[in-house]
């Protein structure tokens, strides 16, 4: 299984550093102002790491989410083709889905391959079988979305989803799209070729922490299931210190300095600044160390789709 990170620049080194795959959506990529080219501007991405998945960003579309670019199947396009030549680590990019509208999905996907693009078709959960039928008999990478908010439905549905995909459509790469941490139980019992974790560069503003069983026994119990990683609730002292600093940092930047990123701001918190540091560290460390345990278990069947 391929854990891709969600990007988040505030934290982006810590992903570098530990040399991360990344997922970067189009709606949040950076524009690079271009008068030799005619639509204005030119694909500008994250740099130095060694795979990057590209999201469409019809989520955000969708759902009311600002976004930094205009989002349509043409300018999508337009942008994929210059990106994937000017960024050799793409490995993929996804079809631009519309929510409910499983034919227009499909039709955008048409769309995007008649300008000799090959797009991962993304399939919804709650869409007609009939469609991931097609896509499953056709392309041999396909995206499953619409499960953000199934997370209320339990960890049970997506063990079940997976276990489902992996008996009716055998040999099919899928991605799980936002299915990070609420997933866990389910990819060790029948993982997915890849899947997203955003989870890791929010935890310790809301004074959390992602702990793996291998270095933390001490979090987990038998209602865990035998889930190997997982996300807790710090003490409460620590909670304050980490809630008081990202009230200071919203405060800092909102006030004196919106144009820039909040955390260039922080003056007199280091300490502080520190410890969120470390605790997004050790998310992404211990969200790697599950990777690794669950291509350990994999059969060497499933093992040989991941070269």
């Amino acid at each position: 299984m391929k854990i891709y990170f969600v990007f988040s620049s505030h934290f982006g080194h810590i992903l570098r550093e530990e040399n991360c795959r990344i997922l970067v959506s189009f709606a949040n990529v950076k524009r690079t102002i271009d008068l030799n080219q005619y639509y204005g501007f030119i694909p500008k991405l994250p740099e130095g790491f060694p795979e990057i998945l590209i999201d469409s960003g019809g989520y955000q579309l969708q759902t009311g989410v600002r976004t930094s670019m205009r989002i349509s199947v043409s300018e999508y396009s337009r942008w994929l083709i210059d990106a994937l030549d000017k960024y050799p680590e793409i490995v993929g990019y996804m079809n631009l889905d519309i929510l409910n509208d499983p034919l227009e999905t499909m039709n955008n996907q048409f769309r995007i391959e008649s300008e000799g693009l090959k797009p991962v078709p993304t399939w919804h959960d709650s869409d007609p079988q009939e469609f991931l039928s097609f896509y499953c008999s056709h392309y041999e990478w396909v995206a499953i979305g619409g499960l953000v908010g199934k997370r209320a439905l339990g960890k049970r549905y997506i063990t079940n989803l997976c276990n489902w995909m992996h008996q009716e459509y055998p040999g099919i790469k899928f991605h799980l799209f936002g299915i990070g941490i609420s997933g866990a139980l389910g990819y060790q019992q029948s993982s997915p070729y890849s899947c997203d974790f955003s989870t890791w560069s929010t935890v310790s503003r809301y004074g959390h922490a992602i702990v793996n069983r291998k270095t933390d026994p001490q979090y987990f119990t038998p209602g865990d299931g035998g889930q190997l990683i997982k996300e807790i609730m710090l003490p409460l002292n620590i909670r304050k210190k980490l809630l008081a600093t990202v009230e200071v940092i919203d405060k800092s930047w909102n006030e004196y300095n919106p144009d820039e990123p909040r955390m260039k701001n922080i003056k007199n918190i280091d300490h502080d600044l520190i410890l969120h540091e470390q605790l997004t560290r050790e998310a992404v460390v211990n969200i790697k160390m599950f990777e690794n345990q669950i291509n350990e278990k994999s059969g060497k069947e499933y093992q040989g789709l991941l070269v």
